[in-house]
């Protein structure tokens, strides 16, 4: 009975080395093609992370020229935008021409309304020449966004 006992655990192990050799070799010819599907899949990751990350930036780009559009008086003339990244931010500089400064503080305050808008500031006036034919008012001002 020893025997038959012995026989019979030889056999369900030698069944169980011939499903190991099949499925070693059946992993073995699917492996290099998980390999290669988890390289994409990581590759696509970043792709999607560098999408997402453009895609905020691209947002923040058309808040700051919507807030600029809707804060704007009819009298405000737009000469020149800069924009540059600091601290994960953008920083928005907009030099332009006024009539008078009443113009450029209610632009000023409209863009002060914009809660997504900080640091709102005027950085830079002139004042026209009093013999000047053109009295328009020079400015920049300068704010951030997220």
């Amino acid at each position: 009975s020893l025997l038959l006992w012995n026989i019979n655990l030889l056999k369900n192990l030698n069944s169980q080395v011939a499903l190991y050799k099949k499925t070693s070799f059946q992993v073995s010819k699917v492996l290099p093609e998980v390999k290669a599907l988890l390289a994409e899949k990581q590759e696509l990751g970043s792709l999607e992370d560098y999408l997402n990350k453009r895609q905020r930036q691209q947002a923040a780009y058309l808040k700051f020229l919507a807030a600029i559009s809707e804060s704007k008086t009819p009298f405000i003339a737009i000469k020149e935008l800069e924009v540059n990244k600091k601290e994960g931010k953008l920083q928005v500089f907009v030099s332009g021409q006024a009539p008078n400064y009443e113009e450029i503080n209610g632009f000023l305050n409209n863009l002060k309304k914009k809660e997504y808008l900080q640091e709102v500031k005027v950085v830079a006036s002139t004042a026209p020449e009093p013999e000047a034919q053109d009295k328009a008012i020079d400015f920049k001002l300068r704010f951030e966004i997220e």
